[in-house]
């Protein structure tokens, strides 16, 4: 659900929960029931018989034109504003998050779908899809650039097996000494080799090149995983 699908439910809920209060207060009060007072004209009469009342109602008067206005707290009816109030309050902080929410998520992704570089990726390999480097090497007929990526793999999975300790500027010979212990030195020579006359010799790598010595550096990845 994007951002603008959430502000349109909430508006909606908002609207619904406003219309439906005031709904039910209309209904109760059609629902409720009119008592009929009657009036009995001798009973009103006996009452108010030789009674002067000319005073009283200059007093009402009075007291009714001099009386101060109701207070905020004597008027019931500002619990109801002050729901209205929260509900507003509490619908700005509910936005404010989804949004800020929505920004971080989009962020993230931008930042995911950045195109580092090979030496950029070497920084943070263990954490690195190299998978991803490998699909646009081979896309891009970079045969050359794909054993490199294959070679990088086995070392970030020597380095996850705690079989070397991977480290930016150590060379090749540095993880030779490392693997010396291992039962399958023999098979990591053997692809480093294979690796350092890719890499650094001056034979172009074609695709019949990459075809026959790729096998090498999968089944060693198959050895790691053992």
């Amino acid at each position: 659900m994007n951002l603008r699908q959430y502000i349109l439910l909430l508006s909606l809920l908002l609207c619904g929960t406003t219309c439906l209060a005031q709904s039910e207060a209309q209904q109760e009060y059609l629902n409720s029931d009119v008592e009929v007072q009657h009036f009995d004209k001798e009973k009103w009469t006996e009452a108010v018989e030789g009674v002067d009342y000319t005073d009283e109602k200059k007093r009402k008067r009075k007291k009714k034109k001099d009386s101060p206005p109701s207070t905020f707290f004597g008027d019931m009816s500002w619990i109801k504003y002050l729901f209205y109030a929260l509900g507003i309050i509490g619908l700005g902080i509910l936005l404010s998050y989804i949004i800020k929410h929505t920004m971080l998520l989009q962020g993230g992704q931008k930042k995911n779908d950045k195109a580092y570089t090979i030496e950029e990726a070497e920084d943070n390999l263990l954490e690195t899809d190299l998978q991803r480097f490998l699909r646009e090497a081979l896309a891009k007929g970079d045969y050359k650039m794909a054993i490199r990526v294959y070679y990088l793999e086995i070392l970030k999975q020597l380095s996850l097996k705690k079989q070397i300790k991977w480290q930016r500027d150590k060379t090749n010979n540095e993880y030779l000494r490392e693997m010396r212990k291992q039962e399958h030195f023999k098979d990591f020579r053997s692809v480093t080799r294979t690796f350092e006359r890719a890499w650094y010799g001056d034979t172009v790598i074609g695709k019949d090149v990459y075809t026959e010595i790729s096998p090498e550096f999968e089944r060693y990845l198959k050895v790691i995983g053992e």
